[in-house]
C-alpha cells in the first residue's frame, strides 16, 4: 500500500492561518502547500502543499454547503476550536444542542443555552444553520417517561416544536424534524421503528412533526434523517426502500418534507456503490433536497499504525463523497465533528475500537491538524459536478407517480 505522505502543520499555523485568509484561500505556511491528492494505479498518495483552499472554499464551485456539526461549549471556551470551525465551514450543526432532552431539563423549562451559542456562532460569521432534531426516540428528558401519556403526547410534541421553531425561525437553514424513524428489523408492515412516539401517537406522529414545523417555522427546509442507507448489503437496500416508500407517501398526503439527509457512518474500507447513488437519484427525482448530514468514517477494524488508519480512512472518504456527489444532487456535506478530539466514536461502545486507540474519522486530528482526510475531502468537493436544483414542482410529482400505479 502507498501510505500518506502528509507535511504535518502546527495547530496555530493552520487555524490562524485559514481564517486569515478566508474565501481568498491563501495559507502561509513555513513549510507550505495546497492539499492536494494523486491516484497512483489504485492507491490513493496524499501531499500538502500552499496556498491552502478550505474545505467551505472547496465546495464553493460545485455549490455544495460545507460543514460540521459543533460543540457549543468548545464554541464557547476553546478559541482555536472556534477558530478552525469558522476556518472551514459554511453551515453548522449542534452536535447535542438542538436536542430535546438538551432543551428541556424539565416538562415545563426550557435551557436555550447551548442552542443559542451555536445559532449567535453562525449568525456571527455569516454560516447557515441546521437544527437537529426537533423528533427523535433517543436523548430524550428523564420526564418524559412519567408524564407523557397516549392523552397529552400530541400537545407535548406540538408544542414542543412550536417553541423551539419560532425561537429560532428565519435562522435555521434546514431543520432535522424526524431522525430514524425507519427500522426494517422492528417488524411492522410499515417498517417504522417501534419509538415511544409510535407507541403515543401513532404512525401520524411523523406527519404533525413536520405540518408543526412548518407552521412555525415557514422559511426553513425541513429534513428527515436516517442512518444505515449507505451499505450494498441487504439491509441497507431493505431499509433505503423502505425510507423512499414513507418518503412518497408523506408527499402523496402532502407532508411538508424538504429534503432528506444520509448520515454517512461509514466504515473504512467498506464498499459504497450502485444502492447509494441509486438512493439519492430516487430522492432527488421525488422532488427532495439531499445532504450527507453526519459523516465520518469509522476505523474500528484497521490495524492499529497511524500512517495506515489515515490512508484508508482518506481512501474511503474519496470514494464515497465521488459516489454521493456523481450526479451533483447532493447539496450539502456535514461531517459529524471537525476534530478527532471530539468524535463520538470513541464513547460508543458498539463504534470504538475494541483495543481501546484513540479513532481518527474526521479531517483534523487531536490537536487540530489536517490529516489525509482533509486532503481526501476537499478534493472530492473540488472534483464534484455542480448542483442540480429541485426543480420539480410536488404536485408534478404526485400526478406522475399515481399514474405510474
Amino acid at each position: 500500500m502507498v501510505m500518506p505522505i502528509l507535511r504535518a502543520l502546527s495547530r496555530r499555523q493552520f487555524v490562524v492561518g485559514a481564517s486569515a485568509c478566508g474565501s481568498a484561500a491563501a495559507l502561509a505556511l513555513s513549510k507550505g502547500g495546497v492539499a492536494s491528492a494523486a491516484i497512483v494505479g489504485d492507491e490513493p498518495s496524499w501531499t500538502l502543499d500552499s496556498p491552502m483552499v478550505t474545505l467551505k472554499d472547496a465546495g464553493q464551485t460545485p455549490g455544495i454547503l460545507v460543514g460540521c456539526a459543533v460543540d457549543a461549549a468548545r464554541l464557547r471556551d476553546t478559541p482555536d476550536y472556534a477558530a478552525l470551525v469558522r476556518s472551514q465551514a459554511n453551515i453548522i450543526v449542534g452536535d447535542n444542542a438542538f436536542k430535546f432532552g438538551t432543551l428541556r431539563p424539565t416538562i415545563r423549562a426550557f435551557d436555550f443555552r447551548d442552542a443559542d451559542t451555536v445559532a449567535d456562532f453562525a449568525h456571527s460569521n455569516g454560516m447557515k444553520l441546521r437544527g437537529h432534531t426537533l423528533v427523535w426516540h433517543k436523548q430524550m428528558p428523564a420526564w418524559f417517561d412519567q408524564h407523557v401519556t397516549a392523552a397529552n403526547a400530541a400537545a407535548v410534541l406540538t408544542s414542543h416544536i412550536a417553541a423551539v421553531c419560532d425561537r429560532y425561525a428565519g435562522q435555521i437553514h434546514s431543520w432535522d424534524v424526524v431522525n430514524e424513524a425507519v427500522e426494517v428489523n422492528d417488524g411492522r408492515p410499515d417498517s417504522l421503528r417501534n419509538t415511544p412516539w409510535l407507541q403515543l401517537l401513532g404512525p401520524g406522529y411523523i406527519d404533525t412533526a413536520f405540518q408543526s414545523a412548518r407552521k412555525a417555522d415557514p422559511r426553513a427546509l425541513l429534513f428527515y434523517n436516517e442512518y444505515g442507507l449507505e451499505g450494498e448489503d441487504a439491509g441497507s437496500a431493505a431499509k433505503r426502500a423502505a425510507v423512499l416508500g414513507m418518503l412518497r407517501d408523506l408527499l402523496k398526503r402532502g407532508v411538508p418534507v424538504d429534503g432528506v439527509g444520509i448520515q454517512s457512518h461509514i466504515m473504512a474500507g467498506h464498499t459504497y456503490g450502485a444502492g447509494l447513488r441509486e438512493f439519492i437519484q430516487s430522492a432527488h427525482q421525488m422532488g427532495l433536497r439531499v445532504m450527507l448530514t453526519e459523516l465520518d468514517v469509522n476505523d474500528r477494524e484497521l490495524a492499529l499504525t497511524t500512517s495506515y488508519r489515515d490512508s484508508a480512512v482518506a481512501t474511503t472518504y474519496d470514494r464515497y463523497l465521488r459516489v454521493a456527489l456523481a450526479d451533483g444532487y447532493v447539496s450539502g456535506v456535514i461531517t459529524w465533528g471537525i476534530t478527532d478530539r471530539l468524535t463520538w466514536l470513541d464513547k460508543d461502545k458498539d463504534a470504538a475500537r475494541i483495543d481501546g486507540a484513540a479513532q481518527r474519522p474526521l479531517p483534523f486530528d487531536a490537536q487540530f491538524s489536517p490529516k489525509p482526510a482533509f486532503v481526501a475531502q476537499r478534493r472530492a468537493l473540488k472534483q464534484a459536478p455542480t448542483v442540480v436544483p429541485v426543480l420539480k414542482r410536488r404536485t408534478q410529482l404526485l400526478v406522475e407517480t399515481a399514474s405510474a400505479e
